[in-house]
């Protein structure tokens, strides 16, 4: 678990993180009219019961995958951690499955006006078959 509370000063800060490679932040106080004071804070955290073949996970944090020089393509670390849940199983050794459901929230309107502000839904499901390893028989 990790909890951090940061608090930035200066001239010319970024006070939504929108055009920065760094992580986007929910801030926990406004910034000064004159925007030379940040204050936001960082949770994270993950609890993991595991056994032979699985594990499921509950936690905020954020579930990275993909490459990309300036952010992963695919899921990036840009968005603040968001809670979530996640079940990994492997029935054989050559076939895994997992899959993760998290809570995001944002205050910026879908371009495709698809939904409205709030809170959405992301799930992801994975099947992963590895034949360099499936049982041979000669």
């Amino acid at each position: 678990m990790s909890f951090k509370d940061i608090t930035e000063t200066g001239t010319g800060l970024d006070t939504l993180k929108a055009f920065t490679p760094e992580t986007g932040i929910v801030r926990t106080a406004n910034a000064k009219p004159d925007r030379r004071t940040l204050n936001y804070s960082e949770l994270t955290g993950n609890v993991t019961y595991s056994w032979n073949t699985g594990e499921i996970s509950i936690g905020k944090d954020q579930l990275l995958n993909g490459y990309g020089q300036n952010g992963r393509i695919i899921l990036s670390d840009k968005a603040p951690a968001y809670p979530f849940i996640r079940f990994d199983y492997r029935p054989l050794k050559w076939m895994s499955f997992n899959y993760s459901h998290a809570w995001l929230q944002s205050d910026i309107i879908d371009s495709a006006r698809t939904y409205s502000k709030g809170i959405q839904f992301m799930a992801i499901q994975g099947n992963s078959l590895s034949p360099n390893i499936w049982p041979v028989t000669v």
